[in-house]
């Protein structure tokens, strides 16, 4: 982002839990401006996850990822990780709001889910 000051990256600073580690790491919190060009999920094979960004309801966005395994075992995708993103679509209202829970609760950008952080589904 250009135009960013220091007082600027400080003042978003709580809304990512209360620490510049994403921007410490290269990473700069988004602004409200930004929201309509988060960029789509993606597989990322390296980490075996979908990284995604979360629209907060302050209007920033922070970084997260679900891992393929908790896609497979919670949302019922492929153990291969081949519909991963297309899994991660289907639910993503669920997943978006578990990010926002965890924010809420103080985790730092990138949030990363876990099996626990979502609900269980209904059972039959």
């Amino acid at each position: 982002m250009q135009g960013n000051t220091d007082a600027g990256q400080d003042a978003r600073a709580p809304a990512l839990g209360g620490g510049q580690a994403g921007a410490e790491a290269g990473q700069e919190a988004a602004t409200p401006s930004d929201a309509a060009v988060l960029p789509p999920p993606a597989f990322d094979a390296v980490a075996d996850a979908v990284r995604f960004r979360v629209q907060l309801p302050d209007g920033l966005s922070v970084g997260a990822r679900i891992s393929r395994l908790v896609l497979h075992y919670r949302f019922k995708g492929q153990a291969d990780g081949s519909d991963a993103v297309a899994v991660f679509q289907a639910n993503r209202h669920e997943i978006d709001a578990a990010v926002v829970r965890r924010v809420v609760a103080g985790s730092w950008d990138p949030v990363m889910l876990r099996e626990h952080d979502l609900p269980a589904p209904p059972r039959a």
